[in-house]
């Protein structure tokens, strides 16, 4: 079946987008975790502010549906879609949105981000086999979490959040938000009540039960510790989320929008340590697991193993 650039949203198409993204809301791309602001979502394409259309006040800026279109059939027929293809091979100039995009879908899981690979699965033909060695190796890397729980949205937009007991959010952060992941609530500076307040850090805790409700994601929360002091989100000058220094204003703007955000072990246990004193001593947050960055001879081969087994993995998919 051809895309013409003329194309439009079919129902099926269209119905999944709305299903796991609204405006007002972010989408991150895989690789440079860039913001896209979804403006509206209409059947002739996605209207996206990025930094760059923020920094030029160009406005929201058309993703043509052609262009959706056209990399959700190729994931359906091969079922693995990477960058590469869809800049050259289908001439998808806006790829780096649309493939984050599709990573929303919940039959899709993101098998790499360098370089980027997403794969359909749960699909007659397409099932998880002995060459899926990447996503397994991926899916072990656990890392923090920041669980944004503000007074009051930027976007206006109510969870059903309980405090330290359940938390409510977006399909397109389900591939982050997995039972046994240890967390930091942060709290943004609007209040309730409409006065400013500093952005804080206020306890930390581990992901339980994931259920899905009415379009959206809920989690249970457990071994909760609120903190007997909140913890400022800058301090010297500098912010505890190291992904925010050295950004512009905007830039840093959208990073503390987003709903939920990654944390390295090292700025995690340092909240966790300014929050939670224990007789004048630092008290250690639980122990995350995760793989070692050290790069060591055994290191190596297995990177270069995980590499090999994405290429396979792709090349297996496409001879189907």
């Amino acid at each position: 079946m051809r895309t013409g650039r003329n194309t439009d949203f079919d129902d099926e198409l269209f119905e999944r987008i709305q299903s796991i993204v609204r405006p007002g809301e972010e989408i991150l791309t895989l690789a440079g975790k860039r913001p896209n602001v979804i403006a509206s979502i209409d059947r002739d394409g996605i209207r996206v502010k990025t930094l760059r259309s923020e920094s030029r006040r160009s406005g929201p800026q058309l993703v043509p549906a052609w262009m959706i279109v056209k990399a959700w059939r190729h994931l359906q027929k091969t079922g693995v879609l990477t960058n590469v293809e869809l800049l050259e091979d289908l001439n998808v100039k806006r790829s780096a949105f649309v493939i984050a995009l599709l990573a929303q879908f919940t039959n899709v899981i993101v098998r790499s981000t360098q370089p980027i690979v997403i794969e359909l699965v749960g699909v007659a033909g397409n099932t998880p086999n002995s060459d899926s060695l990447a996503r397994t190796a991926l899916e072990k890397i656990r890392m923090p979490l920041v669980l944004a729980q503000n007074e009051m949205s930027a976007a206006d937009i109510v969870y059903a959040d309980k405090l330290g007991v359940s938390y409510e959010y977006p399909a397109r952060y389900r591939s982050l938000i997995k039972p046994g992941e240890h967390f930091v609530y942060y709290r943004g500076k609007r209040r309730a009540d409409g006065s400013i307040q500093v952005p804080h850090y206020l306890g930390t805790g581990v992901i339980g039960e994931v259920t899905a409700h009415d379009g959206m994601y809920r989690c249970s929360i457990e071994n909760y510790q609120p903190f007997e002091s909140i913890v400022p989100f800058k301090i010297d000058g500098q912010y505890l989320e190291p992904d925010a220094n050295g950004r512009t204003s905007k830039e840093v703007g959208l990073h503390f929008r987003t709903g939920v955000r990654t944390l390295d072990e090292k700025p995690f246990a340092a909240i966790c340590n300014a929050g939670l004193p224990h007789h004048g001593k630092k008290r250690e947050p639980p122990k995350v697991k995760k793989l070692k960055k050290t790069p060591s001879p055994v290191n190596k081969a297995s990177t270069q193993l995980m590499e090999l087994a994405v290429e396979l993995a792709i090349a297996e998919a496409k001879s189907r």
